[in-house]
């Protein structure tokens, strides 16, 4: 596994839903010599996130989750078709500023 990269993200970045994830990295890896960054695994042992890259461009896959824990998720279908994943972080915010001191 490539060595793992903090990069902030700005633009459009493709998320795949697909079937088989640990099957769909490595054929990225041969077809289009993509670079895996990081891997989670769910505790079911489908993949719940990857993170490529393939010509220094990034690309996320999950295998198709039924949900999604800790960020706003939503799929919607173009008018060609294509099915969009579309997600950002949830924001918590302390209700008291004493909560983070146990």
């Amino acid at each position: 596994m490539a060595e793992q990269r903090k990069t902030a993200f700005s633009g459009i970045v493709p998320h795949l839903a697909v079937k088989g994830g640990f099957e769909a990295i490595a054929f990225y890896e041969t077809a289009f010599g993509a670079e895996l960054v990081e891997r989670m695994p769910a505790p079911d042992g489908r993949l719940m996130h990857a993170q490529l890259q393939i010509n220094g461009a990034p690309l996320f896959l999950h295998d198709d989750l039924d949900g999604t824990v800790g960020v706003r998720y939503a799929r919607l279908r173009d008018p060609f078709g294509h099915v969009w994943s579309l997600g950002a972080p949830i924001k918590h915010k302390n209700k008291n500023k004493h909560d983070d001191d146990d």
